[in-house]
């Protein structure tokens, strides 16, 4: 199986080490010898020292098993317009079998890959992975009081305004069979900040993709800019335009 992870970041030069140390460790499990990964660095514009200390990191990082790289982008454009550019590079390379994204602070572990890719292996009809973090028995979620609050907020809005039944839409990390993304879906999906891989998820469930949530070990890492009134709003009014937008252009 062949693999490619997407890593969006910006200024993330103290926490990407964390992020390739656990690459390294998923590198020493058996579970990946019949398989290829592929993880590339998404360097949204960040600032120029930052890029610099990123850069190096990812240069002198050195692994037997996975193939590391980055790709620059010279202005900060948000998560999902680099997602979206990162996608097309890999869907044009044509040898994916699955393509997915992870958050480059390390809060979901590189080792969660392991679960994630599993699920494709036992289900050859599967479309798309998502994880997860609920606290389920035998998995472990950190996080602060805000980050909830947040994610549940974000979960009621989602399944109220799309009828989704999905306990975790915004976990960063998504895994899609390479054959469901494609030009027409990543255009229609148009949100460049933190809503892009939302819109992905609620156009293939509308599509009736079969769709399942993994649960994950979580961590929640310092340096967190989510503002629970702001962005509350913010959620709930990208939601709403998305939902005018998709009942007036029917993704077929």
């Amino acid at each position: 199986m062949y693999i490619n992870i997407c890593v969006p970041c910006f200024n993330e030069s103290n926490r990407l080490s964390l992020f390739l140390n656990q690459i390294q460790e998923l590198s020493n499990l058996n579970t990946f010898q019949d398989h290829s990964i592929d993880f590339t660095f998404l360097n949204d514009g960040s600032l120029h020292d930052e890029s610099q200390k990123m850069n190096s990191i990812i240069t002198t990082f050195k692994s037997t098993r996975f193939n590391i790289s980055m790709i620059n982008f010279d202005s900060n454009r948000g998560k999902g317009a680099v997602l979206r550019d990162g996608f097309q590079v890999a869907i044009n390379k044509n040898c994916y079998d699955i393509i997915g994204f992870m958050d480059g602070d390390g809060a979901t572990g590189a080792l969660e890959l392991q679960n994630l890719i599993l699920n494709f292996e036992k289900n050859k009809d599967l479309d798309l992975v998502i994880g997860s973090r609920w606290k389920a028995l035998g998995y472990k979620v950190e996080r602060t009081l805000k980050r909830h609050l947040m994610g549940r907020i974000f979960a009621t809005l989602l399944s109220v305004i799309f009828d989704i039944p999905v306990y975790d839409s915004q976990c960063g990390a998504k895994l899609f069979k390479a054959t469901v993304l494609n030009n027409k879906l990543l255009t229609y999906c148009y949100d460049n900040k933190w809503l892009f891989d939302t819109q992905l998820l609620i156009t293939l469930y509308l599509s009736k993709k079969k769709i399942i949530e993994q649960p994950v070990n979580w961590k929640d890492q310092p340096g967190s800019k989510v503002h629970i009134l702001r962005d509350s709003w913010r959620m709930f009014v990208g939601l709403i335009t998305f939902k005018k937008y998709s009942e007036n252009n029917k993704y077929e």
